[in-house]
Protein backbone atom coordinates (compact mmCIF):
# COMPACT_ATOMS: atom_id res chain seq x y z
CA UNK A 1 0.00 0.00 0.00
CA UNK A 2 3.09 2.28 0.75
CA UNK A 3 4.63 1.65 -2.88
CA UNK A 4 1.08 2.70 -4.36
CA UNK A 5 0.82 5.52 -2.25
CA UNK A 6 4.11 7.35 -3.89
CA UNK A 7 3.38 5.81 -6.82
CA UNK A 8 0.38 8.12 -7.07
CA UNK A 9 1.89 11.45 -5.42
CA UNK A 10 4.44 11.41 -7.88
CA UNK A 11 3.93 14.44 -9.81
CA UNK A 12 1.61 14.16 -13.03
CA UNK A 13 4.38 13.35 -16.61
CA UNK A 14 2.03 13.45 -19.43
CA UNK A 15 5.24 13.10 -21.88
CA UNK A 16 5.95 10.12 -20.33
CA UNK A 17 2.65 9.36 -19.89
CA UNK A 18 2.38 8.60 -16.48
CA UNK A 19 -1.05 9.61 -14.74
CA UNK A 20 -2.75 9.32 -12.81
CA UNK A 21 -0.61 11.71 -10.37
CA UNK A 22 -0.41 14.74 -7.57
CA UNK A 23 -2.69 12.68 -6.23
CA UNK A 24 -3.12 12.08 -2.17
CA UNK A 25 -4.16 8.25 -1.42
CA UNK A 26 -5.56 8.15 2.17
CA UNK A 27 -5.40 4.85 3.81
CA UNK A 28 -8.51 5.24 6.69
CA UNK A 29 -8.06 2.73 9.42
CA UNK A 30 -5.19 0.65 7.38
CA UNK A 31 -5.57 -1.38 10.14
CA UNK A 32 -8.61 -2.77 9.08
CA UNK A 33 -7.77 -2.69 5.55
CA UNK A 34 -4.40 -5.46 5.34
CA UNK A 35 -6.25 -7.91 6.77
CA UNK A 36 -9.17 -7.52 4.58
CA UNK A 37 -6.55 -7.12 1.91
CA UNK A 38 -4.71 -10.37 3.18
CA UNK A 39 -8.19 -12.35 3.75
CA UNK A 40 -8.70 -11.90 0.05
CA UNK A 41 -5.84 -12.98 -1.44
CA UNK A 42 -2.41 -13.95 0.82
CA UNK A 43 -0.90 -17.37 -0.22
CA UNK A 44 1.55 -18.27 2.39
CA UNK A 45 3.94 -19.88 -0.26
CA UNK A 46 4.44 -16.44 -2.19
CA UNK A 47 4.45 -14.24 0.95
CA UNK A 48 4.43 -10.82 0.44
CA UNK A 49 4.33 -10.83 -3.23
CA UNK A 50 0.71 -12.15 -3.23
CA UNK A 51 -0.49 -8.88 -1.54
CA UNK A 52 0.81 -6.44 -4.51
CA UNK A 53 -1.82 -8.20 -7.22
CA UNK A 54 -4.70 -8.23 -4.40
CA UNK A 55 -3.77 -4.40 -3.27
CA UNK A 56 -3.77 -3.39 -7.67
CA UNK A 57 -6.66 -5.25 -7.94
CA UNK A 58 -8.83 -3.89 -4.80
CA UNK A 59 -7.57 -0.21 -4.78
CA UNK A 60 -5.43 0.45 -7.47
CA UNK A 61 -8.41 -0.73 -9.46
CA UNK A 62 -10.95 1.10 -7.79
CA UNK A 63 -8.80 4.14 -7.55
CA UNK A 64 -8.35 4.08 -11.14
CA UNK A 65 -12.06 3.47 -12.20
CA UNK A 66 -12.94 6.44 -9.70
CA UNK A 67 -10.14 8.90 -11.43
CA UNK A 68 -10.95 7.85 -14.45
CA UNK A 69 -14.69 9.19 -13.52
CA UNK A 70 -12.90 12.65 -13.07
CA UNK A 71 -14.37 15.55 -15.71
CA UNK A 72 -11.00 17.79 -16.04
CA UNK A 73 -8.50 16.69 -18.62
CA UNK A 74 -5.00 15.26 -16.91
CA UNK A 75 -2.58 18.08 -17.77
CA UNK A 76 0.97 19.00 -16.58
CA UNK A 77 0.30 21.85 -14.79
CA UNK A 78 -2.69 20.43 -12.25
CA UNK A 79 0.89 19.55 -10.19
CA UNK A 80 0.69 23.22 -9.20
CA UNK A 81 -2.66 22.72 -7.54
CA UNK A 82 -3.61 21.38 -4.18
CA UNK A 83 -3.73 17.62 -4.19
CA UNK A 84 -7.09 15.71 -5.14
CA UNK A 85 -8.22 13.55 -2.04
CA UNK A 86 -9.02 9.68 -2.32
CA UNK A 87 -10.04 7.74 0.63
CA UNK A 88 -9.45 3.98 0.70
CA UNK A 89 -11.55 2.07 3.58
CA UNK A 90 -13.14 -0.56 4.85
CA UNK A 91 -17.03 -0.51 4.81
CA UNK A 92 -19.88 -3.05 5.31
CA UNK A 93 -21.71 -4.55 2.68
CA UNK A 94 -23.92 -6.91 5.16
CA UNK A 95 -23.19 -8.27 9.48
CA UNK A 96 -20.21 -10.60 7.33
CA UNK A 97 -18.91 -9.10 4.64
CA UNK A 98 -16.93 -5.93 3.93
CA UNK A 99 -15.75 -4.63 1.04
CA UNK A 100 -12.96 -1.82 0.07
CA UNK A 101 -14.51 1.13 -1.25
CA UNK A 102 -11.88 3.91 -3.25
CA UNK A 103 -13.91 7.58 -3.14
CA UNK A 104 -12.43 11.05 -4.35
CA UNK A 105 -13.43 13.02 -1.39
CA UNK A 106 -12.18 16.35 -1.98
CA UNK A 107 -8.41 18.23 -1.76
CA UNK A 108 -5.73 18.07 0.59
CA UNK A 109 -5.25 21.81 0.76
CA UNK A 110 -2.01 22.28 2.12
CA UNK A 111 -0.08 20.40 -0.60
CA UNK A 112 1.13 23.28 -2.63
CA UNK A 113 4.35 22.03 -4.84
CA UNK A 114 7.02 25.08 -3.55
CA UNK A 115 7.79 27.69 -6.63
CA UNK A 116 11.15 27.07 -6.72
CA UNK A 117 11.11 23.53 -7.25
CA UNK A 118 8.70 24.27 -9.42
CA UNK A 119 10.97 26.14 -11.10
CA UNK A 120 14.27 24.09 -10.66
CA UNK A 121 12.07 20.90 -12.40
CA UNK A 122 11.96 23.51 -15.28
CA UNK A 123 15.25 24.43 -15.75
CA UNK A 124 16.58 20.48 -15.65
Amino acid sequence: MLELWKKFRKPIDTKAKDFPGHLFLDFVDDGQIAPQLAAKGYVRELGASSLKGIVDREIRGKLMKVFKQGKELVKDELNDEPLPKFDVRVTRVSSDISNNVVKRVGVKAVQYRPKAAAQEAVDS
